[in-house]
């Protein structure tokens, strides 16, 4: 039991500090849109910004090639560890980096770059953590433990969110402009220094290390993985197109969509945004738990459904700019996904074998992610300036649903299984 506290704790910490990190350049993107890439038109710079902040996620499927050879080959504490620190150092030098009208061009190659680490590090996190984590937990709690990695995301994005609005909110807007933003990046450190100890103290999996010690296989774990499993990965991918798309146009855009195209202050867009990320933190405990009750299928397909058939009238009430409604189908959205989301982990862990596990789960993880979640933003900006309506960004959500309900589908149930397979 000290074992399995400790190892969420681990993943918990890990999760937060990558999260937070991640997080702030979304949060800030209109700031960082006129830092770092000036125009005379306001919306391009934020296509920009947004397009920058993709790359970050195009990226990931590298990290999750990267650290899933390291964590299925050398262990899963070795990658987490690695992880921790190619997160830490880029957001520590993007608080330090000096802007365009500072240092021209140089200055927006140097956050693209920096932004191609935080990636690398986010594309190995999530599939490390889950991993770990639920390897440690008993038959019949995989669910909830699991559920525990998504918690490290949303209480990351929670802090990010709330140190954002404290700057914001402390200081003028100017100030804000000129050296505020840079606050949030500089103290991830606070969070990075005890993660980084306590990874260093943690145990190996003793799943990972009885399938290692029983392994005379040289087969690289992607070739096993995409020789033998590519069609599982295909469909978890496909699974968790909805769930990224809805995070990342709930919690990192609808901030900014507010900002620009509601005309809510700064810091109103993101006092609204903290309320939403605790329930979905909160929630996600809840649907893991379900999940070890009712089955991973059931508690992803109702959550789902709703959020496919009201991803349209809510984009309505979020464009409408009334503060009373956006704040009831906000914080009711961050339920139904926080519930929807969790059982994820455990079916993951449950459907792929010990030797590959790390890197199946990091590829089914972050093909969908890097491709559909992370470009969200991007995608939801580019339709509202295409079509020319502020409602746009609900058509690519609800195709998301559509295309999860479909995966969904053929996904078989697993929540019953007693061990692991090796």
């Amino acid at each position: 039991m000290h074992q399995l506290k400790k190892a969420v704790t681990a993943g918990l910490i890990g999760n937060t500090l990558e999260w937070y990190d991640f997080s702030l350049f979304g949060l800030f993107a209109p700031v960082i849109a006129r830092q770092f890439f000036p125009s005379d038109i306001p919306f391009l710079s934020l296509l920009s910004t947004f397009a920058v902040f993709a790359v970050g996620f195009l990226v990931r499927p590298i990290g999750a090639i990267l650290f899933g050879e390291i964590g299925d080959r050398s262990g899963r504490r070795a990658a987490l560890l690695l992880s921790i620190v190619l997160m830490a150092v880029p957001t520590l030098c993007m608080g330090l980096l000096p802007t365009y009208g500072q240092a021209g061009i140089a200055a927006s190659i140097a956050l693209v770059f920096l932004r191609m680490l935080q990636g690398l590090s986010i594309g190995g996190e999530y599939a490390g953590s889950v991993s770990y984590v639920v390897e440690h937990a008993p038959a019949g709690r995989r669910g909830l433990v699991g559920s525990t990695a998504f918690v490290g995301c949303k209480l990351g994005a929670f802090l990010g969110t709330a140190v954002a609005a404290a700057v914001t909110c402390s200081i003028t807007s100017e100030e804000v402009e000129l050296w505020g933003w840079r606050i949030p990046f500089l103290l991830g450190i606070v969070i990075a220094l005890p993660a980084f100890f306590l990874r260093r103290s943690i145990a190996e999996s003793p799943v990972y290390v009885e399938a290692a010690e029983g392994c005379t296989d040289k087969i690289s774990p992607l070739k096993e993985t995409l020789r033998y499993h590519a069609s599982k990965v295909l469909l978890f991918a496909g699974i968790i197109f909805p769930m990224t798309v809805w995070i990342y146009t709930l919690m990192v855009y609808m901030p900014t969509y507010l900002h620009t195209f509601v005309d809510f202050s700064l810091a109103l867009s993101f006092l609204l945004n903290l309320f939403p990320l605790l329930i979905l933190a909160l929630t996600t405990l809840l649907g893991g738990w379900l999940s070890d009750k009712l089955g991973r299928r059931k508690v992803i397909f109702w959550p789902l459904l709703v959020m496919t058939l009201i991803g349209y009238p809510a984009m309505q009430i979020f464009a409408s700019g009334n503060i009373m409604m956006i704040v009831i189908v906000y914080n009711s959205m961050a339920a139904l996904l926080g519930i929807l989301q969790a059982p994820v982990a455990g079916a993951l862990v449950e459907n792929f074998p010990t030797r590959i596990r790390y890197t199946a789960v990091s590829l089914s993880y972050n093909i969908s992610t890097s491709i559909f979640g992370g470009c969200t933003p991007l995608i939801a900006t580019a339709l509202i300036a295409y079509l020319g309506n502020p409602l746009a960004p609900a058509y690519w959500a609800v195709f998301s649903g559509v295309v999860g309900l479909a995966a969904l589908s053929q996904l078989k149930e697993t929540y019953r299984m007693e061990a692991l397979a090796s």
